[in-house]
């Protein structure tokens, strides 16, 4: 594809990702934001990208699987490594004094072992990317 836009859907197991190519932004932005798929078992995040020539731009992304709270448990602890991190969720917990934040953390670490070790270190990426904007 010389120009156009592409919508990636990022799966978090080991099959290849999805993608689906359109000419119009406009057709593009449909798919994106309206078949963002409900099941967070399957996807970990979904792109918009904006193709010209040979070059590749992400418009916008979106981690379908954790929630705001969770998102910032594991960008703050987490690491590129999936186990280091799910054991840095778990031991966390004692430290943690509100309810609330533990449950988050127990659902995170729940969320990111369903990801596939080879595609772990791209989701916390795409994670920290998200932290910095």
């Amino acid at each position: 594809m010389d120009n156009g836009y592409i919508v990636r859907f990022m799966r978090s197991d080991d099959l290849p990702d999805e993608e689906y190519s359109h000419c119009s932004d406009a057709d593009a932005l449909a798919q994106y934001t309206s078949q963002q798929p409900e099941s967070n078992d399957v996807y970990f995040a979904v792109q918009l990208i904006e193709v010209s020539g040979n070059t590749r731009t992400v418009k916008a992304t979106v981690l379908l699987a954790l929630s705001d709270e969770e998102r910032e448990i594991v960008s703050k602890i987490g690491c590129n490594e999936q186990f280091d991190t799910c054991l840095r969720l778990k031991e966390i917990l004692p430290l943690l004094s509100d309810d609330s934040i533990k449950e988050s953390a127990i659902t995170a670490r729940i969320k990111i072992e369903n990801i596939s070790p080879a595609k772990f270190p791209i989701f916390f990426d795409l994670l920290r990317r998200q932290a910095v904007t």
